[in-house]
């Protein structure tokens, strides 16, 4: 793990991915972050993932009991 210190407005380059991340703004105990990416980059939060939905496309339980 790469680990680097950066204040407001400054950024870090990924060049081999054409990846900017801007530092947005620091408060105590958090960091906005602004990430520029091409489209094809998938960016997302560990925290916000969520399952794939399931076939049918519901997360209902199946008919046929109360639960």
């Amino acid at each position: 793990m790469l680990v680097l210190s950066r204040r407001s407005a400054e950024q870090i380059c990924l060049p081999g991915l054409n990846v900017r991340i801007t530092i947005l703004r620091v408060r105590t105990g958090r960091v906005q972050l602004g990430i520029e990416a091409p489209p094809e980059i998938e960016i997302s939060r560990p925290d916000a993932v969520t399952e794939p939905p399931r076939v049918g496309g519901t997360d209902r339980p199946p008919s046929g009991g109360e639960i």
